[in-house]
């Protein structure tokens, strides 16, 4: 897995809470400003490539859905950050 920068880890939290979204679905639901429609299209493809998201077509859109759940990602951060930060120590965290 790899980390989420904070732009993307927005998208994610979007997608998390409604689960099944298209690009204009996230754009409607990311706070001011709010980026233009190819980035977040760009970000949603990045998420795919490192396996956070899947999508399916319905029509002509792309509905996108989470391949890996908040909560499992909650702790491969905490995980990293003990690892990574302190040590692997949970006390020094």
């Amino acid at each position: 897995m790899k980390a989420l920068s904070e732009r993307e880890q927005e998208v994610m939290n979007v997608i998390w809470e409604e689960r099944n979204c298209c690009v204009d679905d996230v754009l409607q639901r990311l706070p001011e400003p709010k980026p233009a429609y190819n980035t977040i299209q760009t970000f949603m493809k990045i998420l795919e490539e490192k396996g956070f998201l899947g999508h399916k077509r319905e029509g002509k859109k792309f509905i996108f859905y989470p391949l890996v759940e908040k909560p499992e990602y909650n702790r491969w951060v905490l995980k990293h950050m003990k690892d990574n930060l302190f040590g692997g120590s949970a006390k020094s965290l």
